[in-house]
């Protein structure tokens, strides 16, 4: 059975565990605390010498870095596909999964963080630098390369009226970037989160 190194809060660990959920693969989840540093003990770095989440094992195979782990999973369990068969398609997903990694999730990250404190000691500089990115990303996913072939051209705005719209409204000055329900959304990811490596 697949075992999964898996921290809740890592958005990392999430995108995984939407490809696991995909492909209706069964797995056994090891929580792993990155509030207690237990990413970093001997035992963990054996698997991963980075320290972070998200690993996988199958069998005896030991795979680390989410994007690693959700190729490998596509290429050893094909079914059902998850990538386009062309090289082009596969290339415009890897490049938006990229962008999100280096792009988006980062200043997700730092505003969540700030959100998270009592407003009085908010960093409100780091808030309206963190929504600011937020809002250049949402734009290009909406009018960048994304826009390109396989996106409904039909609706040139799709991106913005499948939800964009509403998180840039949420990101607005003097706003509250709130979820479903008002909820702020996930936690900040604890430091051992997987981050990008470029």
């Amino acid at each position: 059975m697949l075992k999964l190194y898996d921290y809740p809060d890592c958005p990392f660990c999430q995108k995984v565990r939407v490809i696991l959920a995909e492909k209706d693969l069964e797995y056994e989840k090891i929580f792993v605390d990155l509030r207690k540093q237990e990413q970093k003990s001997p035992d963990f770095l054996r698997l991963n010498p980075y320290g972070k989440v998200p690993v996988l094992i199958d069998e005896e195979e030991v795979v680390y870095d989410s994007t690693v782990i959700n190729e490998y999973l596509e290429d050893e369990y094909p079914l059902p596909r998850l990538m386009p068969e062309d090289s082009q398609g596969r290339a415009r997903v890897r490049l938006l999964e990229d962008y999100c990694d280096n792009s988006f999730i980062p200043p997700t990250t730092m505003l969540l963080a700030q959100l998270r404190k009592p407003e009085v000691e908010r960093d409100q500089q780091r808030v309206e630098q963190a929504r600011e990115e937020l809002r250049r990303s949402l734009y290009f996913l909406r009018d960048g390369p994304g826009a390109g072939p396989g996106v409904d051209r039909a609706h040139p705005h799709a991106v913005e009226r499948a939800g964009s719209r509403a998180v840039v409204g949420r990101l607005r000055p003097g706003g509250r970037f709130a979820g479903p329900g008002g909820s702020v959304g996930p936690r900040a990811p604890a430091p051992g989160c997987a981050r990008p490596r470029h």
